[in-house]
């Protein structure tokens, strides 16, 4: 679990190159890039009553380079790269050698304290003091600061970080509690001896299930598994079955670590694929998680808010948190408390580890990478409540305020996802103190989030990018929670993907065990198919005629009209029912389609006359109204004659190989004047002509890619093939399982 990613080289990859240079460019530099007349500067980190201050350390000397210029075991020497580079920690004093000119010296105490950043031309052996203030205090209020993902004991180990060391990191990025997920070692059951009234070290486990994602068990009281299900071993435990065996009592919780760290899908070639949280939607619907790490150096994008959207829209309760995945054993890492999770216990409230777990589950939140949002209601309701309302609409007061040490550019009040209101924050070199109370018009049940923004070039901070995000409010109108289809339909979708992974898998240690997976992934659908409530439209038969007679021995065609369904995300399955009686007893069922025709093998029945339907069902299991039921008559072709009219032959589209890895061969029958495109699950067109090249007569290769040249990510896809017709065109689809 790297805690940065180049997209030119995996992480691990990367991270053995860099430690296999280092020895030379270290070397380098000892050996001539550093001029004999280095200087020596002592610093005094103090705060604004003369005390020292442990902090973080960030110094570039006048040659561009960091100091010190590699690891440091008694300063904890760490390089970031990037927007950050070098730093090391202090407890309030210490000395260096650096070149004459300019060094850039930037020190910090996390992100309640303004963080200095001075350039200093020295010439000579210096004395320096910097001075730190702390304008913000949230404690008093009730806020403390934690992350939930450090690690301490985590290969490649370049430093032996002893509890006394993760004391002084903790204290000098001024976290309240930190959560070192080191399964075994220094493990106890509760906050480990070293801990302060002020800093918290607590010791516990990560979960690793390498198929279904990582998980941090915070407030763990006695030790449990903590491994399972690395490729090619069957997909069990799952993490929900995980949850339910641990139980969390108040004070605990299981965090779902780096949720979308960018690995495939179906990937199996460890970091980041084993890490990946594929079973998330499926503990979602069971609300069996406490909290998700929307912000952490493993997430492909550090914050990943997008996909925590989805949830929230699904009508479910899920609490941000952040965990760094800190690995500060290791010298290349960026700092632990970077991005992190302040969770309200209240005014007055002792700092607990278990009050700081509930007040996490509880969802009395914000995220960040440096802004404070120690002010957030809805109508006087805090983050993580229900508030609700009777009508079709109401108007709700969004009170707020905004403290930052740096500066900030906007805030914005989020309502489902989308902006309900925008605020040009005012800031200077002191930074931003900004508070509101807007109005906001609420038409539908809503979740109600702060969310605010800037850009920093100072080293203290973990991004440029300056982000903070309050836990949502919840507003119900007459009871409803929070429904967008088009959100359920995503589950839906990971679900299915997650249910193909496991039958890939397969090798399962019994067929019960293969049983209550699937009954598991059935149950979790019937969480996101309740949010569909409204049924397909109306539909009907197309072809064949009513009464008319089909050859035994042929294939048949039969075709329908759509029921189309309005909600967005919405998919509309059909199944041909066909009974020798209008009652369709022991009727035939063809497997269900997407498309709007189905061929039938006329040599399955007998002659005589024949009743056939078309049942509709949407995501909801809503059937669609449907009429008339027409017949028809099966005959001997003889008997039907020449003169009779021949049903048209069915369109049909197969797909080769499958799974695929790469180009996918569509194969049209009867070969015709088709056009063929790609759809993902949820319907929208994602390649055409442009990404196919000719096979033959009725037959193309999809390269595999996206419209705009990009990789098509693991999935299913739809292959559409469409050809003109007298009425409504005829149309054929089939399953694609793309497999990277």
């Amino acid at each position: 679990m790297l805690p940065f990613a180049v997209p030119a080289l995996p992480a691990c990859t990367l991270l053995a190159v860099l430690f296999a240079v280092w020895p030379l460019w270290t070397a380098a530099f000892a050996a001539g890039a550093a001029p004999a007349t280095d200087l020596s500067v002592h610093v005094d980190v103090i705060d604004s009553f003369g005390s020292p201050v442990s902090a973080r350390v960030h110094v570039r000397d006048a040659l561009g380079r960091n100091w010190p210029p590699g690891p440091d075991s008694d300063l904890l020497s760490h390089d970031a790269f990037g927007h950050m580079g070098g730093y090391f920690y202090t407890t309030g004093a210490f000395d260096m050698t650096v070149p004459p000119g300019l060094t850039r010296i930037a020190a910090g105490c996390g992100f309640e304290w303004r963080p200095a950043l001075l350039t200093i031309d020295i010439q000579r052996d210096t004395t320096l003091t910097i001075t730190l203030s702390k304008p913000f205090d949230l404690r008093p209020r009730g806020w403390y600061s934690g992350d939930t993902h450090v690690h301490t004991r985590h290969e490649p180990l370049d430093y032996d970080v002893e509890p006394a060391e993760a004391l002084l990191m903790s204290r000098a990025e001024d976290l309240s509690i930190t959560w070192l997920l080191d399964q075994e070692y220094e493990f106890s059951g509760g906050p480990h001896t070293f801990s302060t009234a002020e800093t918290i070290l607590y010791y516990t486990t990560e979960y690793r299930n390498q198929t279904s994602g990582h998980v941090a068990l915070l407030g763990l009281k006695i030790l449990i598994g903590d491994w399972c299900c690395e490729p090619p071993e069957p997909v069990y435990p799952l993490l929900t079955s995980f949850h339910l065996a641990w139980h969390p009592d108040p004070g605990e919780a299981m965090v779902v670590a780096h949720p979308w760290n960018g690995g495939a899908f179906f990937g199996e070639s460890g970091w980041p694929d084993f890490g990946l949280a594929r079973e998330l939607p499926v503990m979602a619907a069971f609300e069996q998680l406490e909290a998700v790490d929307v912000c952490s150096y493993s997430n492909a994008a550090n914050v990943s808010v997008t996909e925590w959207y989805d949830y929230l829209d699904c009508g479910l309760r899920i609490p941000p948190s952040a965990g760094t995945d800190a690995v500060t054993n290791a010298y290349i890492v960026r700092p632990p408390g970077g991005y992190r999770v302040y969770a309200c216990q209240g005014a007055g409230a002792p700092h607990t580890a278990a009050g700081w777990v509930d007040a996490l589950r509880a969802g009395r939140v914000f995220v960040t990478n440096y802004p404070l949002l120690p002010e957030f209601t809805v109508d006087g309701a805090e983050a993580g409540a229900i508030i609700d309302r009777s009508g079709p609409s109401t108007s709700v007061i969004v009170s707020f305020r905004v403290e930052c040490a740096l500066p900030l550019t906007r805030a914005v009040i989020l309502r489902n996802r989308v902006p309900a209101a925008t605020i040009d924050l005012p800031s200077g070199p002191e930074g931003t103190v900004y508070e509101a109370a807007i109005p906001i018009g609420v038409a539908e049940s809503s979740w109600i989030a702060l969310r605010v923004e800037g850009a920093t070039s100072h080293p203290h901070a973990a991004s440029a990018q300056l982000f903070a995000h309050t836990g949502p409010v919840y507003v119900h109108l007459d009871g409803a929670p929070v429904r967008k289809t088009a959100a359920a339909a995503e589950m839906l979708d990971r679900i299915d993907l997650l249910e193909t992974l496991t039958d890939l898998r397969g090798n399962w240690p019994n067929p019960f065990v293969e049983q209550l997976v699937s009954l598991h992934f059935e149950a979790a659908r019937d969480r996101y198919r309740a949010l569909f409530i409204v049924p397909p439209a109306p539909f009907g038969p197309v072809n064949p005629p009513d009464g008319h007679g089909l050859p035994q021995g042929e294939p048949w065609t039969f075709e329908w009209t759509q029921a189309a369904d309005p909600e967005p995300g919405d998919l509309v399955s059909y199944v041909l029912a066909i009974a020798s009686d209008s009652l369709f007893t022991n009727a035939y069922m063809t497997p269900p389609t997407h498309g709007l025709g189905a061929e039938v093998d006329g040599s399955l029945f007998a002659e005589g006359r024949y009743w056939w339907k078309v049942i509709a069902t949407d995501r909801g299991e809503h059937v669609a109204p449907y009429g008339p039921v027409w017949t028809f008559t099966a005959t001997d072709p003889a008997v039907l004659g020449a003169g009779a009219p021949a049903p048209a032959a069915v369109l049909r589209l197969t797909i080769s190989p499958q799974p695929a890895r790469s180009d996918v061969r569509l194969a049209v029958s009867p070969a015709s004047d088709c056009a063929v495109a790609i759809y993902d699950l949820r319907g929208r067109r994602v390649a055409g002509a442009a990404e196919m090249r000719a096979a033959g007569p009725g037959a193309w290769i999809w390269n595999g890619r996206l419209a705009g040249g990009a990789e098509a990510p693991s999935g299913i896809y739809w292959a559409v093939a469409t050809r003109p017709a007298r009425g409504a065109p005829e149309r054929a689809a089939a399953r694609i399982l793309l497999v990277r």
